[in-house]
């Protein structure tokens, strides 16, 4: 027997107080894994979110999912996002939505933000050694303006969300 077969047989139609204190189980017992086992923890947190609430991240997810992000330089040095600071991507954010759809959120365009220069600051150095940390910064708000533009994605609307979960 599975939990949701569980549940399903023996849960239903036993009102709200029942399934909040069966919730309220199924944490406790989880809980120990955000410190043993953070990825797992995360990850089953973040696929019940989607569940509930759709693919797009909120604050906490967000912060999860860019700590997690990092590039390396020719030198060696790693570098941890977050790049930017909150009022600085606030002020990005602000000047970019209205050329993405306007489904995503503004953690959704941190998180690509986050991802694109962590996946992408080395190749743009190089292929623009001359540019100015502005101006790569302008890339990266291109390309995430681009990311979030895809109409033939297989979730057009959730490319990041789905992108990062799979």
């Amino acid at each position: 027997m599975t939990l949701y077969d569980l549940v399903k047989k023996y849960g239903k139609g036993l009102g709200e107080k029942s399934m909040w204190s069966s919730v309220k189980v199924i944490s406790d017992e989880i809980d120990p894994m955000r410190e043993s086992n953070p990825e797992w923890y995360w990850n089953l947190l973040k696929k019940t979110y989607c569940a509930m609430n759709g693919g797009h991240f909120n604050e906490e997810f967000a912060r999860w999912q860019v700590e997690q992000m990092y590039y390396t330089d020719k030198e060696g040095t790693k570098h941890h996002a977050p790049y930017w600071n909150e009022d600085d991507m606030k002020a990005v954010y602000n000047k970019a939505k209205s050329e993405i759809p306007s489904a995503y959120n503004y953690y959704d365009f941190c998180v690509t933000m986050n991802m694109l220069k962590s996946d992408n600051y080395c190749m743009l150095k190089k292929w623009n050694p001359n540019a100015t940390e502005e101006q790569l910064d302008a890339m990266i708000v291109d390309m995430s303006i681009n990311y979030l533009n895809d109409p033939d994605a297989p979730y057009p609307t959730e490319k990041i969300w789905r992108y990062i979960m799979s």
